[in-house]
C-alpha cells in the first residue's frame, strides 16, 4: 500500500520577503506595477517520506499505476503540461514510464528533488534550493542517493556535483527503466504563487560560496543572447550588436554565459553589483549576486524577476521594445518574436535606473 507522511519541517512557513525597489519606465503597464509590489505568504518547507512510489520519465514520481504530480511537490502548470503531452501523444517528460520498462529495485530510501521541466530558470527557482537542502541532510548524516534522469542536460550534472560532491546519484535511462525503491524522500515546494521562502536568500548565498572565489572582475555585465540559436528559444532581440555597444559605452562587459561552465558563471555573478540583458532564464542568476544589487531587464515575460529581487533586496526595472509592447509566451507565434529595442531609450532609461538606485550590496 502506497503512504505518503511526514518526517519534519525543515522550515517554518513565513511571509514573503517585501518587493524591491522598481524603476517606474513610461507605458510601464499598472499590472507590472501591481504585481511586483504584491506579497504573500509561503508554506512550511518539509521532507516526507513516500513509500511504493515509482520515478521515471524524465523526473516524475508515480503510484498506483497513476501520476503523482502533487502541487505540494511541483510546480502548479506541472500537472497540466504532463496531461497535454500525454493527450497530444507527445510524452517528452513521461517517456517510457507507461511502456514496457524496466524496473531498477534500490534497497532503503532514495531523493528524487528534480522534475522534467529543465529550462535553466525554473531549474534554480524550483530545485537547486532543494538540492541545498539535501546537502543539509547529508551533513546530518542522512546520505541517501538521489535519482537523476538521464534525459537532464550536462548543467544539472554541474549542479550536483558542486552543490553535493559527494552524492551518490543514481542515473537511469528515462525510455526503458523507473525506479522502485523502499521509500522515496521527498521535499515540498519552496515557494507560493512564485513567492519565495526567505530562507533562500541564504542557500543561495551559500551555493555562490560553494564555486570560490575569483580575481574576474563582474560589477557590470550584460549578459548577451545574440550568439543562441533562434531554435533554442521563442524570443530573441534583433541586432543584438547594437544593444551590446550601448552597454559596453558605459562599461559593461559583454558576456555570453553559454560559453561559461556553471561554476565560472557563479563566479561572475557573485561579483557583478549591476546586470543586464534581455529578460530570460540567464537573467534569474541575479539569484546568486550580492544582496542589495541591481538588474535591468529589456522585455518582461513574468513575475519571478520580480519575485528574485525581493528575495535578494535587489533594484530592477523592465523597459519594453521599441513599440511600447511587453512580449511574454503568450504572444509570440509559431516563429517566435524578434523584439527591437530603441537603443536610444535603453541608453536614457539605464542611465535613470544607475543615477536613482545606488548599489549597496552585501555578501
Amino acid at each position: 500500500m502506497s503512504s505518503l507522511e511526514l518526517i519534519r519541517t525543515i522550515e517554518a512557513g513565513a511571509p514573503s520577503c517585501p518587493p524591491g525597489p522598481l524603476l517606474e519606465v513610461d507605458g510601464l503597464p499598472p499590472e507590472i506595477i501591481r504585481l511586483h509590489a504584491a506579497e504573500g505568504s509561503v508554506a512550511d518547507i518539509a521532507l516526507y517520506h513516500a513509500k511504493n512510489f515509482q520515478y521515471g520519465g524524465a523526473g516524475l514520481l508515480m503510484v498506483d499505476g497513476e501520476l503523482f504530480v502533487d502541487p505540494a511537490f511541483n510546480p502548479d502548470y506541472l500537472a497540466s503540461s504532463c496531461k497535454r503531452q500525454v493527450q497530444a501523444g507527445n510524452p517528452i517528460w513521461t517517456r517510457g514510464m507507461f511502456g514496457s520498462v524496466n524496473t531498477l529495485r534500490i534497497a532503503g530510501p532514495v531523493y528524487a528533488p528534480l522534475h522534467p521541466n529543465m529550462v535553466y530558470g525554473h531549474f534554480l527557482l524550483e530545485m537547486l534550493s532543494k538540492l541545498m537542502i539535501i546537502r543539509s541532510l547529508y551533513n546530518e548524516g542522512m546520505r541517501h542517493p538521489i535519482a537523476v534522469s538521464k534525459a537532464n542536460p550536462q548543467w544539472v550534472t554541474a549542479f550536483l556535483h558542486l552543490v553535493i560532491p559527494d552524492a551518490n546519484l543514481i542515473y537511469f535511462d528515462p525510455d526503458t527503466t523507473v525506479i522502485k525503491a523502499d521509500a522515496f524522500l521527498l521535499i515540498t515546494r519552496v515557494d507560493r504563487d512564485a513567492h519565495l521562502h526567505p530562507s533562500l536568500a541564504e542557500r543561495f548565498r551559500m551555493i555562490a560560496g560553494l564555486a570560490g572565489s575569483s580575481s574576474d572582475a563582474g560589477d557590470k555585465i550584460y549578459l548577451s543572447r545574440a550568439k543562441l540559436s533562434k531554435n533554442l528559444s521563442w524570443h530573441w532581440i534583433e541586432d543584438e550588436a547594437k544593444i551590446e555597444r550601448l552597454f559596453a559605452e558605459r562599461g559593461f562587459r559583454v558576456i555570453y554565459p553559454e560559453k561559461l561552465s556553471i561554476v565560472e558563471q557563479i563566479k561572475l555573478f557573485k561579483r557583478t553589483n549591476i546586470l543586464a540583458g534581455e529578460f530570460s532564464s540567464a537573467m534569474h542568476n541575479a539569484l546568486f549576486m550580492p544582496k542589495g544589487s541591481r538588474v535591468f531587464c529589456l522585455n518582461w515575460i513574468n513575475v519571478y524577476q520580480s519575485r528574485i529581487a525581493a528575495l535578494k533586496q535587489q533594484a530592477v526595472c523592465f523597459v519594453p521594445d521599441r513599440d511600447g509592447a511587453f512580449h511574454d509566451w503568450r504572444s509570440h507565434g509559431s516563429q517566435g518574436i524578434a523584439m527591437h529595442f530603441d537603443p536610444t531609450r535603453v541608453g536614457r532609461e539605464l542611465d535613470k535606473f544607475i543615477e536613482e538606485f545606488s548599489v549597496n550590496t552585501a555578501a
